[in-house]
């Protein structure tokens, strides 16, 4: 089997060629989806997503990122659509918890967003950026210890509080 390449922009160009013989490869397609995002390309990287969440509508992975281009986007409700998606596929999916609950925050629901970011946690108690997340949405809300306190444990995670 022939190596596979790491840098984005030969991944790009790999999986162009591999869509170019079978535009069905929802596999290439994927792959190019997360090698546009890592380029910052994400309406490109979208587009790949959406094809990919179409030709296979019950991959929980397919429709996270989707949610993140949508989240860089700015397309929120978009995103927390994608990710509830993903979260309803993979209920243990902790990236789609995380993901989900940055769209519901910026779509103007906080209390939903600490849920998700409190589901994400419960997942994956060791996972500093659903902590950082969540002291951020907490200080808004004017939970002061509760944002002190989650500050804490990202920054021991991180290990940073040693």
């Amino acid at each position: 089997m022939a190596r596979r390449s790491s840098n984005p922009s030969a991944v790009v160009a790999e999986t162009t060629a591999a869509l170019e013989r079978d535009p069905a490869d929802a596999d290439a397609r994927f792959r190019r989806g997360n090698a546009l995002s890592n380029m910052r390309e994400y309406a490109l990287a979208k587009a790949d997503f959406e094809r990919v969440t179409e030709s296979r509508p019950s991959d929980a992975t397919a429709h996270n990122n989707l949610a993140v281009t949508n989240l860089c986007l700015g397309e929120y409700e978009s995103a927390a659509a994608s990710a509830r998606r993903a979260a309803e596929l993979a209920p243990d999916y902790r990236d789609a918890h995380h993901n989900l609950a940055l769209a519901l925050f910026e779509t103007g629901d906080p209390r939903a967003a600490l849920a998700a970011f409190d589901r994400a946690i419960e997942l994956d108690p060791s996972y500093p950026p659903a902590y950082r997340h969540r002291s951020a949405v907490r200080h808004l809300m004017g939970d002061s210890q509760g944002s002190y306190d989650d500050f804490l444990r990202a920054r021991e995670l991180d290990g940073a509080g040693g």
